[in-house]
């Protein structure tokens, strides 16, 4: 590959799978970046327009992202093919997600995050989606890292936040 094709493919990603996932490359190493769309994930209600409405961003590298409206139970399962990695390579699983100014329901909750590879091995984890203004942290907060792993066969990332459950002011860790 060229140096030019490689920096075109650093700076802008690519559309592949019929626009459903984004391909890059990171710039100073040259490793694989890819992206699922919102549409390539599993996500639990989105086909609800009581609970998921589907719409343009312009902020997006996508056609549309979904927007949750209101759900009692948050899940969303992403997965991505082994053949796609690099094998013997370190991957690191990112939620990428914006909110709106009238987003209410995440502060102070944490959320279940599960990185797994091809159905054995798990990382899980609690972290906060949203962090709470002026609360000492004791969980990590998400900032787009969910998880960290040695890619030798394929991983499953699914964060949930289960409904109804009180975390009281300071989420126990598992």
């Amino acid at each position: 590959m060229s140096a030019k094709s490689h920096l075109s493919l650093c700076d802008s990603p690519i559309l592949i799978d019929d626009g459903r996932k984004s391909f890059a490359l990171e710039k100073w190493t040259g490793r694989k970046c890819y992206m699922l769309s919102a549409r390539d994930l599993t996500i639990i209600w989105s086909n609800s327009p009581d609970y998921w409405r589907w719409l343009p961003d312009p902020d997006s590298r996508f056609s549309e992202v979904a927007e949750l409206i209101d759900v009692c139970w948050f899940e969303i399962n992403g997965e991505i093919s082994i053949q796609m990695l690099s094998p013997e390579t370190s991957y690191a699983a990112y939620l990428v997600f914006k909110l709106t100014t009238s987003a209410y329901g995440f502060e102070g909750h944490p959320a279940e995050i599960t990185v797994e590879l091809a159905g054995s091995e798990k990382d899980k984890r609690s972290v906060f989606l949203v962090p709470v203004r002026g609360q000492k942290r004791q969980h990590q907060t998400l900032r787009r890292l969910t998880g960290l792993f040695n890619c030798s066969r394929g991983f499953r990332f699914q964060p949930s936040v289960p409904a109804g459950k009180s975390y009281g002011k300071y989420p126990k860790e598992e």
